[in-house]
């Protein structure tokens, strides 16, 4: 049972569940993400990544309002899993220790829940090497560290900061979703576990305060020995290094009912991400923050070719609900297509397409040529005409689209249309690192 629960809890996030309030001076709804299944929505609002996530095993679904000021009011009813994360998603070479002091301040003045394990905290991923890694500030019945010695599970001592204790724990993941893309992968966990958690099944205290993110950072660096595991004849080996390109920070909340389900709501009235002299903060409850943040600057790789912007965290994804953002207007994409029209354009030179975009009727994705977004990724293609596969090659990372099989929920699928073949555009995108963006007034998708 437990073992399970870890296994589920490290797949997609062991830091949600606990809810928030009913009752704030929020003012005008942004966006409104709805769904149920095992699926995901995502969406960029005030310069915050927000993401509902849910697994709900045949009952009934999730909500996640966002408001025009930057909060958020989540709920789910009789959920098998459900998460609520918001945050900031950096450009794909963003190295930790090119961030500066890095610190992120909450406020959840309510929340309740009914049942389940529950967690509250941070959550994200570094690349080279892959890592997830959570920071629990507050946790209900379960957490790694009491199974620590177990499996791959590792304790490693502790780390004080703010005046908290907390418990540094590794696990590794053998053959899971990551956002290294569609195939499996093995990776490290880690994790900062505050000793004395903030919460207990009857308590109502609000919750606040500030996690100091680059002492967690530091610690693990110090404290963690690489840390190896051996699978067949290939031995996999990680550590936590500043070098690192950080995914992403998320405030994370989870609640997990299992087979008895969960019910709970809650919301968030304050939040502030902090690296360097930069910040990107909700406007209520926060004082001396922006709400906006200009992109950090990713360090440079050793190749010419155009860094992308990065991947959402894995799991299914859902059609987005609400009006698209349309694309910001001082930056540059990597690539523009627009619907009904042969011009394209693909790092800022303009070019023709033999066939055009369309959206599919039947599950309203937009889908574009395959060769033409396949080369603007900088992607190779091969054909199995006996499969009718095709497959993307990208640094050493494949995927396999077969013509007329449903792709992860909402997505579509790929398709000949009169000789040509057509792929949906934001899934092979996304999947490669690249973030896409619909101007609704030109029917245009942008892709950086």
């Amino acid at each position: 049972m437990r073992n399970y629960f870890v296994k589920r809890v490290v797949i997609f996030a062991i830091i949600l569940a606990m809810v928030f309030p009913i009752s704030i001076s929020a003012t005008g709804i942004e966006r409104v993400l709805t769904g149920n299944g095992n699926n995901r929505i995502d969406q960029r609002v005030n310069g915050f990544d927000y993401e509902a996530w849910t697994d709900h095993r045949g009952a009934d679904g999730i909500s996640m309002t966002i408001y025009n000021d930057g909060s958020f009011f989540g709920e789910w009813t009789r959920t098998y899993n459900t998460l609520f994360r918001v945050g900031r998603r950096f450009p794909r070479n963003t190295r930790i220790d090119s961030l500066g002091e890095v610190s992120v301040s909450y406020s959840a003045p309510e929340f309740r829940t009914s049942g389940g394990a529950t967690y509250l905290g941070l959550y994200g991923w570094t690349r080279d090497p892959l890592i997830e890694w959570y920071i629990m500030d507050s946790w209900i019945d379960f957490n790694v560290m009491q199974i620590a010695g177990t499996d791959n599970v590792v304790h490693h001592g502790t780390v004080t900061t703010n005046g908290h204790v907390y418990d540094i724990v590794t696990n590794w993941r053998i053959n899971q979703p990551s956002i290294a893309g569609e195939r499996m992968s093995t990776f490290l966990q880690i994790f900062s576990i505050r000793q004395n958690s903030r919460r207990n099944r009857t308590s109502t205290t609000p919750l606040s305060g500030t996690i100091d993110v680059s002492a967690h950072f530091e610690a693990w660096e110090k404290r963690i020995e690489p840390q190896t595991l051996t699978i067949g004849e290939r031995t996999h080996t990680a550590s936590f290094i500043a070098s690192a390109a950080l995914h992403e920070i998320m405030f994370l909340v989870e609640g997990f009912g299992g087979e008895q389900f969960s019910t709970g709501s809650g919301r968030v009235d304050k939040l502030c991400i902090r690296y360097g002299n930069n910040s990107v903060c909700t406007s209520y409850g926060c004082s001396n923050c922006t709400g906006t943040v200009p992109e950090p600057t990713p360090s440079p790789e050793p190749t010419s070719e155009p860094t992308p912007e990065p991947t959402p965290t894995p799991a299914p994804t859902l059609p987005l609900i609400p009006t698209p953002t349309p694309a910001p207007p001082n930056t540059s994409p990597t690539m523009r297509f627009e619907v009904g029209s042969h011009s394209f354009t693909t790092r800022g030179n303009n070019q023709t397409l033999e066939a055009a975009p369309f959206i599919d009727n039947i599950n309203g994705r937009t889908m574009v040529p395959l060769r033409a977004v396949a080369e603007g990724l900088g992607a190779t293609i091969d054909w199995n005409e006996t499969t009718r596969t095709i497959s993307f090659v990208r640094d050493g990372e494949i995927i396999h689209l077969t013509i007329g099989v449903e792709l992860p929920v909402g997505m579509g699928t790929a398709e000949i249309v009169s000789g040509r073949t057509f792929v949906p555009v934001r899934y092979v995108s996304e999947i490669f690192g690249a973030e896409v963006r619909w101007q609704s007034a030109t029917r245009a998708v942008y892709i950086y």
